[in-house]
């Protein structure tokens, strides 16, 4: 999952660029309801939908309920923050 997002680039099909930061298994709300995606990091505080995981849910409690192990986009945004290889990886991307 989140840790090791290598383990998921395969089911991309070679799409996820070396350079992208990815975040998989997050719980996304949309028009046409809650599901679970994967999201693209641009930057600490921009992110845009890269793909819709699952089907739709009419609320977050029940995609909480079919994917215990999702996350939010809130924890999404902290995990690019504070975990050391995505940080890392982040600081890169902008050139730090």
């Amino acid at each position: 999952m989140l840790g090791n997002q290598s383990e998921g680039w395969s089911e991309f099909n070679g799409l996820i660029n070396k350079d992208d930061i990815v975040v998989r298994d997050v719980r996304v709300q949309s028009n046409a309801g809650w599901y679970v995606g994967t999201v693209e990091f641009y930057n600490y505080e921009e992110m845009d939908f890269y793909s819709r995981d699952s089907g739709y849910y009419p609320n977050e409690a029940m995609v909480k309920t079919e994917y215990p192990n999702s996350i939010s986009i809130e924890e999404a945004f902290h995990k690019i923050k504070h975990d050391r290889l995505l940080n890392m990886r982040m600081k890169r991307k902008l050139g730090h």
